[in-house]
């Protein structure tokens, strides 16, 4: 699966670490997820393994929903200045 890079010219360097953890979380939890589905079978230890980055993309999903709300907002700010 291949995903866009941003152009860090026109990223912070915040907002592409955010968007950088986001892919490489959605990478891994999609080997992870591949990897336990492969059997049709879903033992506890990759449930245990699993889960985890599962919630690790869930997270950075939050982060990146953080970071786009608060540019909205300090935009529609500035707009009012």
């Amino acid at each position: 699966m291949a995903f866009k890079i941003p152009d860090p010219k026109q990223t912070t360097e915040k907002e592409f670490l955010i968007i950088s953890n986001l892919m490489k979380d959605v990478g891994v939890a999609l080997e992870s997820l591949a990897t336990t589905l492969a059997d049709g079978v879903v033992d506890e230890h990759e449930l245990n393994r699993t889960i985890p980055k599962l919630e690790a993309v869930i997270q950075e999903c939050a982060s990146m929903k953080y970071l786009l709300e608060t540019m909205y907002k300090n935009r529609k700010a500035r707009a009012r200045k």
